[in-house]
């Protein structure tokens, strides 16, 4: 039987709010990696003047690539998903908050509050060595979520 951690689905909900910015950034470094191409180079002043030949609109070709690649359609996608786990993930937080289950409590106090263990033992009425254990029973929870 699975124990219910607050803390735990909250840690899952960052995890794949981080992993939904990761993948946004790596869309938006493709376009700027398209967008690049649009810019003026330096002039090449070792090779000979050549008259004639096709003349090239590098905005256009950025244009192209760019609907070639769906760079706006998996952008506004990805940028849905985003809002749609920053939501998710601020209703955990709300939820792991109001909790009253201890684990809960400490791992807010800790870590979305980052107050030092010895306050932490102090409001909750724990010792140190307490607080440290339930610290690493959420620590151990935690990467059992990632594995």
């Amino acid at each position: 039987m699975r124990r219910y951690y607050l803390y735990a689905e909250y840690e899952d909900a960052k995890r794949r709010y981080r992993d939904a910015q990761v993948q946004y950034g790596a869309i938006l470094t493709e376009q700027e990696k398209l967008f690049e191409i649009t810019q003026p180079t330096g002039i090449d002043t070792e090779r000979e003047k050549v008259s004639g030949g096709d003349p090239k609109n590098a905005f256009d070709a950025y244009l192209v690539l760019k609907e070639q690649h769906c760079i706006d359609e998996r952008l506004e996608e990805v940028k849905g998903l985003l809002a749609e786990r920053l939501d998710l993930l601020r209703r955990k937080e709300e939820e792991l908050r109001a909790s009253k289950r201890i684990e809960d409590r400490i791992y807010v106090k800790r870590f979305l509050n980052g107050e030092r263990v010895a306050w932490i033992a102090v409001d909750v009425g724990y010792s140190e060595s307490q607080v440290y254990r339930i610290l690493a029973k959420i620590s151990e929870t935690c990467e059992q979520m990632r594995n």
